[in-house]
């Protein structure tokens, strides 16, 4: 837990759900209330996570398997880093996806359970691997996924065990689930009522 230092709050899901979409109306409407409030957009939004990505894109079929989870941490781990070290009192610090993502997607890539991706990446990131205040899982049908975005980036199999994968995940404390293919404004209502709960309750 963030403590008396702030809130952290991380926006996850399959592709193509509305999960940037969602950190931007929170921003706004949480900044609307007085709160401070800082984003940290998901993989490849700086330089070094370009990079990466680009690599991703161009050459992963020829990253090994055990390197890949490597990559990803050296970009994410500085910002998780960055983020706790610019955290305070009223802040709210939203991420677009954070490590369940690491666990769900790297742990189908590699072919092993949950578990044994989350001690990999726990090992991987260090003191950086602290879970989020609030976990909201936007889910939806991998039909919408699809119309909303294609099935160019994964495949549908994919996708329907990432979604899987996400919802055994969400039995974890904090983890609110919400339709995705609800209207946005009623994405957005369910997501800062959770948001403005966890910021009222006493924190330790």
């Amino acid at each position: 837990m963030s403590g008396q230092n702030g809130i952290t709050v991380a926006v996850e899901g399959i592709d193509n759900l509305g999960k940037t979409t969602l950190v931007e109306s929170l921003s706004e409407r949480l900044a609307q209330r007085g709160f401070s409030v800082h984003t940290e957009p998901e993989f490849g939004a700086d330089p070094l996570g370009s990079a990466i990505r680009d690599l991703v894109v161009r050459h992963w079929a020829h990253v090994p398997l055990d390197s890949q989870p490597l990559l990803i941490a050296a970009e994410r781990r500085p910002r998780y880093r960055r983020s706790r070290e610019l955290a305070k009192p009223c802040r709210v610090t939203l991420f677009d996806r954070h490590l369940l993502t690491a666990r769900v997607y790297q742990s189908i890539a590699l072919g092993v359970d949950l578990g044994s991706m989350t001690h990999t990446l726990t090992i991987l990131y260090g003191p950086e691997w602290v879970p989020p205040d609030v976990t909201l899982l936007l889910d939806a049908p991998i039909a919408v996924s699809i119309q909303r975005g294609g099935d160019d980036i994964h495949s549908r199999a994919f996708l329907e065990e990432a979604r899987r994968r996400y919802l055994s995940a969400a039995l974890e404390a904090g983890t609110l689930v919400i339709d995705a293919s609800a209207p946005v404004a009623r994405v957005t209502d369910m997501a800062l009522a959770a948001v403005l709960a966890a910021l009222e309750s006493p924190r330790i």
